[in-house]
């Protein structure tokens, strides 16, 4: 996290990459006056990312890691100075006054979970047939069921959780934003008064 938090963003002097600067990216990425070097940077940003391929592979010792450790955040540096600053401001009130929700986000958060569901149960089907009794190896079904299970529960666990914390933050900004209207209007009669 030392080599990522020495990238630094435009606009500010010694500001770190944090989650709320890769929330930005993605909000400036989808604005329409963003040109196509940064939206294609980004893309093959998260594409290396998620990719299972390396330019250095991670099992040779330290090079493996420093690809990931300086290549990555130097390209996630690139595709923000490649960006308008006005595009990038636009971007910030934008990260700021959106959030990125769960509940907009049906879609990403299903595929995710598709994707580790299937590389987790093919983690057991092969455990089983591998170190399972004969016995076992017949019925790899049941484990990979049973494990499918789990899975579900635990993933459909999480999303309400995750839902149920959304909407209190929401009531909890809509209160805000009631409280201070209604203040605002309070001071608003008592100068009207006087």
């Amino acid at each position: 996290m030392a080599v990522v938090s020495a990238v630094f963003c435009p606009g500010a002097t010694h500001r770190p990459l944090t989650r709320a600067t890769l929330r930005q990216l993605r909000r400036a990425v989808q604005d329409p006056d963003c040109g196509w070097a940064p939206r294609l940077l980004a893309v093959i940003v998260v594409a290396y990312a998620v990719s299972p391929i390396d330019l250095i592979p991670d099992f040779i010792p330290i090079l493996g890691i420093l690809d990931d450790l300086i290549l990555l955040p130097g390209l996630i540096w690139l595709a923000i100075h490649l960006i308008p600053e006005d595009v990038w401001q636009h971007a910030l009130q934008r990260a700021e006054d959106e959030p990125l929700l769960l509940a907009q986000n049906w879609v990403a958060a299903v595929a995710i979970f598709v994707m580790w569901d299937a590389l987790l149960l093919f983690a057991v089907y092969m455990a089983v047939v591998h170190f399972g009794t004969p016995f076992w190896r017949q019925r790899w079904y049941v484990w990979v069921s049973v494990a499918a299970a789990v899975l579900i529960a635990a993933e459909a666990g999480w999303s309400a959780y995750q839902l149920r914390a959304e909407r209190r933050a929401a009531e909890a900004r809509e209160q805000a934003q009631g409280n201070v209207s209604a203040s605002l209007l309070a001071n608003e009669s008592a100068d009207s008064i006087v």
